[in-house]
């Protein structure tokens, strides 16, 4: 579902405008790119952007309503607004415009790209995020010195990260399954089965690979994958993501990471195995493209039971990583 966009701005002369609550502003002649978003119709957001009268209800529509300035190209994506903003190049002309209401910390969502820069910052629409965000920052030309990394992406977690991996789980399993999934008696089991600290090492001795979910320098959840030599799919086997910032398409990122992983292996499939109950989770893998292939019930000792549906996803391999997020003005 395509959900945010980036309007390629011209400025024709400098001009100085009132912003709502951000007061007089003034704004260099050059190009610009504006990223915002829409929760329900985002057809309907851009014709307000392309209209010629307006209201000016968001940031955006005051320097619109100038004198000259004009959008001269429009993209929509799929990725969430502030992580597509954090990895567009350019830098910031006026602190909090278009970005009252961030949660990401960013500086502003209007990039000033310069006067004779060209707009190399929109890319193709698609249904995901392709690659891994410091990749994608790098082909897209983003640079620390700019002040706008990527703010989510993933470390490695090692051998000796077991311990703090293990805390995590035991977290989110006691905030987020109980008691709406599991009891706490079917928690206490289950994560006892498979997250304490020496499992998590095994699982990672032989072979399993396990990420830290990153925005910025704070560890907000981990996704771990493994594959069998004798399967020719990739098993997602964990994926976990703080309660707190659940809702911010964290989890939607971490699988597109997991794509690429795949993809990389020449895998074209992802399996995993989700709660019968964990409903919210189901809906996500969905949208996702993600389709139940069967139900598994499964004995997890003591008189527990894994109560599963296993998910699959078909990944076409046709698409060169290095060309899904190839600028393309549009």
């Amino acid at each position: 579902m395509l959900r945010s966009y980036q309007l390629h701005i011209v400025v024709p002369e400098p001009v100085t405008v009132r912003v709502g609550a951000l007061g007089l502003c003034d704004f260099p002649a050059g190009r610009y790119v504006y990223t915002g978003s829409a929760r329900r119709n985002l057809s309907a957001r851009i014709r307000h952007h392309l209209a010629a009268e307006k209201g000016q209800r968001w940031h955006i529509d005051y320097l619109l309503g100038s004198r000259g300035v004009q959008i001269e190209t429009v993209a929509s994506f799929a990725r969430p607004e502030c992580l597509l903003n954090g990895v567009t190049a350019g830098g910031v002309v006026v602190a909090k415009f278009g970005a009252s209401d961030c949660r990401f910390g960013c500086g502003s969502h209007l990039k000033y790209l310069g006067q004779l820069v060209a707009t190399t910052a929109a890319v193709t629409s698609a249904s995901r995020v392709s690659r891994p965000q410091a990749a994608i920052a790098k082909k897209a030309g983003t640079d620390s010195d700019l002040g706008q990394p990527a703010h989510l992406h993933m470390a490695p977690a090692q051998m000796e990260d077991a311990d703090a991996l293990s805390r995590m789980a035991w977290d989110i399993w006691t905030r987020y399954y109980y008691p709406e999934i599991l009891s706490l008696t079917e928690v206490r089991h289950l994560w006892n089965r498979a997250y304490r600290p020496d499992m998590i090492a095994g699982d990672i001795r032989r072979g399993a690979a396990y990420r830290w979910i990153q925005l910025k320098a704070r560890r907000v959840g981990f996704v771990a994958w493994r594959r069998d030599s004798r399967e020719e799919f990739l098993w997602l086997s964990k994926l976990y993501v703080l309660p707190e910032f659940h809702g911010l398409e964290i989890g939607a990122c971490a699988l597109n990471w997991v794509e690429d992983a795949a993809r990389e292996q020449s895998l074209k499939e992802i399996r995993l195995y989700v709660f019968k109950r964990n409903l919210r989770a189901i809906r996500a893998y969905r949208r996702a493209g993600f389709q139940t292939i069967d139900e598994e019930v499964s004995d997890a000792g003591s008189g527990f039971v894994y109560d599963d549906y296993v998910m699959s996803k078909t990944l076409p391999l046709d698409t060169p990583i290095d060309d899904r997020q190839r600028p393309a003005v549009r």
